[in-house]
């Protein structure tokens, strides 16, 4: 008997009007792909588009303040919010040959016209599930809402600038029925094939085996489209604190799985150079930023510190160490600067030095604000 899979493609989204009805027909078109896709949509995007008057000259979605609060409370595990569902919740999800199919749109308080966009598709198209926050919480709370109602076995990962290629689906479906047995596979965006071609563990390799410590120890990084059990997603949920640096939350789900099975096809196109995007969230320039990033290294340390001890990996737990020092003296935190220095005993190197030199002088601001003009000139910001 022909093995069922129930998949939730789950999409977090937040003022994106001009390309969510991207997202969301690359979706339908994907299931449609397979043989016995779902039914035939009931209304095309530019009848959407017209009926709730989003269009200007330019083509772009204008900004739109009118949009229906939620009404209904639900409880994380979080805390509360309101959020409303629409959807023919109970209805058959998308129907295909290897699977079954859902997709998972969570807006994350919004103020352009994307809800209505969203409202408008959902009426004719049951297998979209619509949740709305009433104000914005963050891609993970809405990535962590959309894996909580999940119905799927398997969740997919689309953020709302990206789309699916037309056979997307069908190769992440004929992967997975002949090699049934992970509880993770990858897959690639279009923008990483490059990185995957110079990868000394992947390049060369329509298939292969990619495990926990190759990843712990930085030897394959960069994004993946991921294709993960919806119950190690559960166990695991993403801080919510934290808006970026997801790669640490994946290494959990890493080590859950173990092995995880690495594809090399391109499944989606992904837009990563607009104004809004969240890539430059990174760069250091603000201590609200630099905060995150104590955040981030202080729950890699919590989290992974024992493994990289066990495995052998002391340049790797140098290298979080040494970045978490640098982001202490930067927010100007030197008695946790101190303990810290006094728990990596050797910091060696010219870079090393120089932060040993700022903790002891209490130089933490004057390093900020070099940083922050050698930033702004590389990256023009």
């Amino acid at each position: 008997m022909e093995m069922r899979i129930k998949y939730s493609i789950i999409t977090p989204v937040y003022n994106r009007a001009d390309c969510i009805m991207r997202c969301i027909k690359s979706v339908e078109n994907a299931i449609n792909k397979i043989e016995g896709g779902c039914p035939k949509p009931q209304c095309q995007m530019s009848e959407i588009l017209q009926s709730v008057s989003l269009l200007d000259d330019s083509g772009l979605a204008n900004g739109c303040n009118s949009r229906l609060s939620g009404q209904n409370t639900s409880k994380s595990s979080r805390g509360a919010f309101n959020l409303k569902v629409e959807s023919s919740r109970n209805g058959v999800l998308g129907q295909a040959g290897g699977g079954e199919f859902e997709h998972i749109i969570v807006d994350d308080g919004s103020t352009d016209a994307t809800v209505s966009i969203v409202e408008e598709y959902v009426k004719g198209h049951p297998h979209v599930v619509f949740v709305k926050f009433d104000h914005n919480r963050g891609t993970n709370a809405a990535r962590n809402e959309a894996i909580r109602i999940a119905k799927g076995k398997w969740s997919v990962i689309l953020d709302s600038d990206d789309y699916f290629v037309d056979n997307a689906l069908q190769v992440i479906v004929n992967t997975m029925q002949k090699k049934p047995n992970y509880k993770h596979y990858m897959f690639v965006p279009d923008d990483m094939q490059g990185y995957f071609e110079k990868n000394l563990i992947i390049r060369g390799a329509a298939q292969k085996v990619l495990l926990y410590p190759d990843f712990l120890n930085g030897y394959i990084g960069g994004d993946f489209i991921h294709v993960c059990s919806t119950e190690i997603l559960r166990k695991y949920p993403f801080d919510e604190r934290l808006r970026i640096y997801e790669g640490v939350f994946f290494l959990m789900f890493f080590r859950e799985a173990q092995q995880m099975l690495f594809t090399n096809n391109v499944v989606t196109i992904r837009e990563r150079n607009r104004k809004d995007s969240v890539t430059k969230d990174v760069l250091r320039t603000s201590d609200k930023v630099i905060g995150k990033s104590v955040l981030r290294n202080e729950t890699y340390l919590k989290n992974f510190e024992e493994d990289l001890h066990v495995l052998g990996m002391s340049r790797r737990l140098h290298l979080v160490q040494m970045n978490l020092l640098e982001d202490y003296l930067l927010l100007g935190k030197y008695e946790e600067a101190k303990e810290l220095i006094a728990k990596i005993k050797k910091i060696k190197g010219k870079k090393g030095k120089v932060l040993k030199l700022v903790s002891s002088l209490k130089l933490g601001y004057l390093y900020k604000v070099t940083l922050k003009l050698y930033l702004i000139l590389k990256y023009k910001i």
